[in-house]
C-alpha cells in the first residue's frame, strides 16, 4: 500500500482564492451572461452565474500526481514523474473536476483543478480515500460531497477557456468561485443581457461577493496557470459536441447540441 502525502484542507467556499482577492469595482467590470461566453473570444477574469446540472465523472475526478508541490505532473505506472525524471513513491491525489452547469436553457462545461476544487468542496482530494484506487492509481466511485454540488448555485470566476480537440467547443477553467445568496438571487433572475450586466456591476453590491472576507490558506498551497499541463492528457479527448452561443439542450450521454444565436432583445427589468 502506498503511503499518501496530504495538504491540510484549509479551503472552502469562498469569495476569494489563494492567488487572488478583489475589492474594487474593477475586479468585476468584466462580467457574461453564460449565454455569451461561447460567442466572447476573452474570457479571463470574467464572473458568471450558473447552476451545477450534472457532474462529469467518466474519466474520473482525481489523479495521482507529483509530490514536488510545484509540480502538478500525473504519475506513470512506474510512479515516476516525466516532468521531474523522478521516482515519487508519495504522490498526491489533486482534483480534476469536470461538471456542466447552465442558467436557463444554456449549458457549457467547467473545469476545476485542484485549488479551485478545494474551494468548492471544502477537502484536498485525498480525504476521500474511499473513493481512491491508490494501487491502480485511479479514482473509483465519485463521492456523496461531489454528487451533492447537482443543483446548487454560484457565482464562478473564469481563469480561462480550453479548447475541446475535434470541437469548436470550449471548457472553462474555474479559478474562483462565489455562493453569495443576495447576488446570485439578483443575477439570476436578470433576464436580459443588459440587465445581467447592470446586476453584475452593481456598485452597491459588490461588498455582498466578499462578505466572508479572505481566506486562511496553507503555505504549501500552490496555484499554478498551467495545471491544464499536469496530465499527459488532462481528459484532453473530452468528447463534447459542438455547442453554441444559443439555446442548447444536453442529450442523455451529457453532451449538448446548440441552435442558432440570436441576440436578445435588452430589456431593463425592474427590481420587485
Amino acid at each position: 500500500m502506498i503511503m499518501m502525502q496530504q495538504q491540510s484542507p484549509s479551503i472552502s467556499v469562498v469569495s476569494g482564492a489563494s492567488n487572488a482577492s478583489a475589492s474594487t469595482s474593477d475586479d468585476f467590470g468584466f462580467t457574461r451572461a453564460l449565454s455569451e461566453l461561447s460567442i466572447t473570444k476573452e474570457v479571463r477574469g470574467c464572473w458568471f452565474y450558473a447552476e451545477i446540472y450534472s457532474i462529469i465523472s467518466s474519466r474520473g475526478w482525481a489523479y495521482l500526481a507529483c509530490s514536488e508541490l510545484k509540480c502538478f505532473k500525473k504519475l506513470n505506472e512506474d510512479y515516476v514523474c516525466e516532468k521531474c525524471g523522478i521516482h515519487r513513491p508519495n504522490g498526491i491525489w489533486r482534483y480534476t473536476l469536470k461538471l456542466k452547469v447552465r442558467h436557463g436553457k444554456h449549458f457549457v462545461d467547467v473545469m476545476f483543478w485542484d485549488d479551485a476544487a478545494r474551494q468548492l468542496l471544502g477537502k484536498v482530494a485525498g480525504d476521500f480515500t474511499e473513493h481512491l484506487d491508490t494501487d491502480n492509481r485511479r479514482t473509483k466511485s465519485c463521492p456523496e460531497a461531489i454528487n451533492e454540488l447537482v443543483g446548487q448555485e454560484y457565482l464562478f470566476k473564469i481563469n480561462r477557456a480550453d479548447s475541446v480537440p475535434g470541437s469548436a467547443g470550449r471548457i472553462y477553467v474555474i479559478s474562483m468561485v462565489s455562493q453569495n445568496k443576495e447576488k446570485i438571487y439578483e443575477i439570476k433572475n436578470a433576464t436580459t443581457e443588459e440587465s445581467i450586466g447592470e446586476a453584475y456591476n452593481s456598485d452597491e453590491d459588490l461588498e455582498l461577493l466578499f462578505e466572508t472576507g479572505p481566506t486562511t490558506v496553507d503555505s504549501n498551497v500552490i496555484t499554478s496557470d498551467n495545471e491544464k499541463d499536469a496530465l499527459d492528457t488532462p481528459d484532453s479527448v473530452l468528447q463534447r459536441r459542438k455547442f453554441g452561443g444559443g439555446t442548447s439542450t444536453p442529450n442523455d450521454d451529457g453532451s449538448t447540441q446548440g441552435s442558432s444565436n440570436k441576440k436578445l432583445k435588452s430589456v431593463k427589468i425592474e427590481k420587485p
